[in-house]
């Protein structure tokens, strides 16, 4: 029996052999615990670059504190500062989007905003729950151990505008392998040091012997039925060998080799034998985290019903006080019906007839002012006739005065001209003497200079009677523009 517990120990113990990934820092480690039941491809390329040696020597070259810091960018090994964020591996990766939430130390993959499909090599650790990344990003992990180390190289001083590290040495990965949980409790240079990343570690062993003990006694019976039957198959064979040993001189060197084969063989029947149960207990794994997964959604769906029959209820309970609302103002509604006066209804007849009474005066007035514009127009028409008529009869005027004008200045010349004889004859009289034949040309003359002078004279007065009745036609032509203005604007702004 004792032989059968040590098989039994040592297959629980190769069953229970489970890969983590350590990123050695300066501040110390940080230990990743994979999910690979939800990200096998992702998981699988993250433990390939780490055993290549990809990660070594890296920056977390974008710490943003309470969110994320990135990392996994070959450029931040010797590259420039101004290509950090655009390195990766050389390919990329399909997504594998699940349920599970970005809350604090959540290891996800990243990837270009506008194109899902461009994960590679970097990813982040999530400082603070995010909710918004959630079904947009691959989880492919969490930080199990060395959470204090995450807070210190999340709290170094970083350049404000683009939030690297201003000491790439603080945000390093030293160095990245992937291990497993035994390796790390038997090996001390990979083992976790500080004392709340050993609490963390117990915690998960806790974790760990919780879950397989609730797969249920029938695993349990099979591995102590296969352990027994090993035991026994083990005793056989030590049976055998002694018996062999005590009676060696007897036993050919032939049956040695087949005792050997036989073992040989055993040995190998009982690693198939391993590998089944390894692969069965994962197999029963897998089915208890889609159970409690399945029991999660579940109770989930139940809380989303409750809480919707509590919505309908009360949806239910507003919809009968609106209904009840509704009856009320129904019965308002009747009674201000019944309240209803018939005065008031004569008083609205009333207030109709009178407002009809003025729509007619208004409508009778406005007649009566289309009556008056037209008769004004037929006036303004006369007016302008008339206007016309006076304008004809001033332009002849003026034409008339214009010939007069010119006669009189006709007659001025002529006068000049009779006045220029004249000096010119009493100059002659002078010199010629005092004689009776000059006498009579000197009467003469003054006969013609006198006619001409009652004729310059008639002239003048006709001209003076031209020049009045040319003021009083223009006086009276003003008078009629002023009375057509007059007459226009009544016609514009009726009354």
């Amino acid at each position: 029996m004792i032989i059968a517990l040590g098989v039994v120990f040592s297959l629980q113990a190769l069953a229970e052999k489970e890969n983590v990934g350590i990123l050695s820092t300066k501040f110390g480690n940080i230990v990743i615990s994979f999910r690979d039941d939800v990200a096998p491809k992702t998981v699988a390329n993250f433990e390939n670059l780490t055993k290549s040696g990809f990660y070594d020597g890296t920056v977390f070259y974008r710490i943003t504190p309470g969110f994320i810091m990135q990392g996994g960018d070959p450029n931040t090994k010797n590259g420039s500062r101004n290509t950090w964020g655009n390195g990766d591996a050389g390919y990329t990766i399909p997504p594998e989007i699940s349920k599970l939430k970005h809350t604090k130390y959540v290891v996800s993959m990243a990837h270009r905003a506008a194109d899902i499909n461009s994960a590679s090599s970097q990813f982040f650790i999530v400082l603070g729950n995010a909710p918004w990344l959630d079904g947009k990003y691959t989880i492919f992990g969490e930080v199990i151990s060395g959470q204090d180390v995450v807070d210190k190289i999340a709290s170094i001083k970083t350049d404000p505008k683009t939030d690297q590290p201003l000491d790439p040495d603080e945000g390093r990965i030293i160095k990245a392998i992937i291990s497993s949980q035994e390796s790390i409790q038997s090996n001390p240079s990979v083992q976790i040091t500080n004392s709340s990343d050993k609490y963390l570690q117990k915690q998960n062993e806790q974790k760990i012997a919780d879950e397989q003990a609730s797969q249920g006694r029938p695993v349990i019976f099979g591995f102590i039925t296969t352990a027994i039957i090993v035991a026994i198959i083990v005793i056989i064979i030590s049976i055998k060998l002694k018996n062999r040993s005590k009676n060696a001189s007897i036993e050919s060197r032939e049956e040695k080799i087949a005792v050997q084969i036989q073992i040989e063989s055993d040995k190998k029947e009982l690693i198939d034998m391993n590998s089944k149960m390894y692969d069965a207990k994962s197999e029963l794994g897998s089915l208890h985290l889609q159970n409690e997964t399945k029991k999660k959604e579940i109770i989930l769906v139940k809380k989303e019903l409750e809480s919707t029959k509590i919505e309908i209820s009360k949806l239910s309970s507003e919809n009968k006080d609106v209904l009840a609302q509704i009856q009320l103002a129904r019965a308002d509604l009747v009674t201000m019906k019944t309240q209803y006066n018939q005065v008031e209804v004569k008083l609205i007849q009333e207030n109709i007839e009178s407002l009809k009474k003025e729509l007619f005066e208004i409508t009778s007035e406005k007649n009566n002012l289309v009556v008056e514009c037209e008769i004004l127009q037929s006036k303004t028409e006369s007016h302008k006739i008339e206007l016309i008529d006076m304008n004809s009869k001033m332009y002849d005027a003026k034409s008339e005065l214009g010939s007069l004008h010119l006669q009189n200045e006709t007659k001025k010349k002529e006068i000049i001209l009779v006045k220029k004889g004249l000096e010119f004859i009493e100059k002659e009289l002078a010199l010629i003497g005092k004689k009776d034949e000059t006498k009579k040309t000197i009467e003469a003359a003054g006969a013609i200079a006198a006619s001409i002078n009652s004729k310059y004279e008639t002239t003048k007065k006709e001209l003076e009677l031209l020049r009045v009745t040319h003021a009083i036609l223009k006086t009276e032509y003003l008078n009629l523009i002023t009375k057509l203005e007059f007459l226009r604007g009544k016609d514009r702004y009726p009354k």
